[in-house]
């Protein structure tokens, strides 16, 4: 579910769910989007975290095959309960912030941000509720999140006085109806998810083949319900080059891996995926011709990006531990990135932190996992609330310009009254033929 939240604010920052327009305009690209929605689909329930067990016992196998592994157990599970705790840092000097002043408005809310989320999930019916809590400039914020289905998500928060339920089933039906092309195949259960991130486990297994951990070892991390001996397996990297070394490895795998092809085509993935992305598949000669030459391209491209990757970022740390039970489960994530990113002249030391720990496996109880209560009265679908403010700021819009015909006309009345005056006036003095000529030129100055 952690990697589900990271989806959810994406989708609300990148405004990537639009209204009927945009997604008409999208739905022609329907057929190029089944693979990355199922897979996208398969990422949310495989972040459903697992967790219970005693001394680690998988430390005679490779460190791929037990996280492979570990992944993959997930869809076993009854239900689980996890705690996240997530931690933001921007560094923005005081002179930052009086030259930039965008910056100088968000820097109290990038210093020491802090995210927690507590959630119980019924994984085999995927389901789940978790509270967040988020502190930020000296403000905290409080929400509650309840999963009904694959698809479907209910958000209530401070931010906002209705309950904002995203469905995405009903949104791929909009622009199914819109373009004209028969909407994909989204999953309704995790039986429905599980042969998509077996086959997705496998294809991250081939690209990242060959990269071994930095360190291996047994370590304690304490639960709720105690401490627990895990094998803790640990990616860590301290500078660029290291992490471009790690990108070039990882792209001269996939490109020349055979086996790749095969994992793509396998007939669950295809079947799942449908007639038209089948019949769509080249052949595995052609895509391995592709991959070849995709390879030579990015050879040549390769200086390029360090360049461009260096002028953009200076990597501090790099760091995703993994901490596996004796029973396999993963119980334990911590994620840290710790640098400097460049950007028009500013350079932001920043630095993300994200720690994940899984208990109560197949424990959680059906009353446990809440959900929220919805009524027509008090929600509104993110569709909905999207046009909505779109036809607010167009509404702000029109607002701005009738108050700009109003100052007009007042214009005109106020040119009005002063041609009565003058001509009153005019008529009071009974001016000479030079005077009133004088006068006229006057008046013509100031309706230009």
């Amino acid at each position: 579910m952690l990697k589900l939240f990271n989806i959810t604010v994406r989708i609300k920052a990148d405004k990537r769910f639009m209204p009927k327009r945009y997604l008409a305009k999208q739905g022609g690209n329907m057929k190029n989007k089944k693979v990355s929605i199922l897979l996208a689909f398969a990422l949310v329930f495989t972040t459903l975290l697992t967790a219970c067990g005693s001394e680690p016992k998988t430390a005679s196998k490779p460190a791929g095959e037990v996280l492979s592994e570990a992944v993959k157990k997930q869809f076993d599970l009854e239900s689980a309960h996890f705690v996240m705790e997530g931690m933001l840092n921007v560094d923005i000097s005081d002179e930052q912030a009086s030259a930039d002043p965008s910056l100088a408005m968000v820097a109290p809310f990038l210093k020491e941000a802090k995210l927690t989320i507590d959630q119980n999930s019924m994984v085999k019916d995927s389901k789940a509720y978790m509270m967040v809590e988020a502190e930020a400039g000296g403000q905290k914020f409080t929400g509650e999140v309840a999963m009904e289905s694959p698809t479907k998500m209910l958000v209530k928060s401070d931010l906002y006085p209705q309950v904002i339920v995203i469905d995405t089933k009903q949104m791929m039906e909009t622009a199914s109806q819109m373009s004209g092309q028969a909407a994909p195949a989204l999953p309704t259960s995790m039986a429905d998810l599980k042969p998509v991130v077996d086959v997705s486990v496998d294809i991250m297994s081939e690209i990242f083949k060959g990269v071994e951990p930095t360190s291996r070892e047994a370590k304690e991390i304490e639960f709720a319900s105690g401490k627990e001996s895990l094998d803790m397996i640990t990616y860590s990297y301290k500078s660029n080059d290291e992490v471009l070394a790690l990108v070039e490895k990882v792209m001269n795998n996939y490109f020349d891996s055979e086996k790749m092809y095969d994992l793509i085509t396998d007939e669950k993935m295809m079947k799942l995926l449908g007639e038209d992305a089948k019949a769509n598949m080249p052949t595995k000669e052609q895509y391995l011709e592709t991959m070849k030459q995709a390879k030579e391209m990015a050879k040549g491209q390769m200086d390029m990006m360090k360049e461009e990757f260096a002028k953009a970022v200076d990597v501090k740390e790099l760091t995703l531990a993994m901490g596996i039970d004796g029973e396999g489960n993963m119980r334990y994530t911590n994620m840290v990135f710790d640098g400097v990113v460049k950007q028009d002249g500013q350079e932001l030391p920043i630095k993300i932190s994200l720690v994940q720990k899984a208990d109560n496996i197949n424990a959680v109880k059906a009353e446990d996992v809440k959900t929220i209560e919805v009524t027509e009265e008090n929600s509104i679908n993110l569709e909905e609330l999207i046009m909505q403010q779109m036809m607010g700021g167009m509404q702000m819009d029109m607002d701005a310009s009738e108050d700009m015909e109003e100052d007009d006309m007042m214009e005109d009345e106020d040119m009005a009254d002063l041609e009565a005056e003058l001509e009153e006036l005019d008529n009071e003095l009974e001016l000479t033929d030079e005077e009133q000529e004088a006068l006229d030129a006057l008046m013509s100055e100031d309706e230009e």
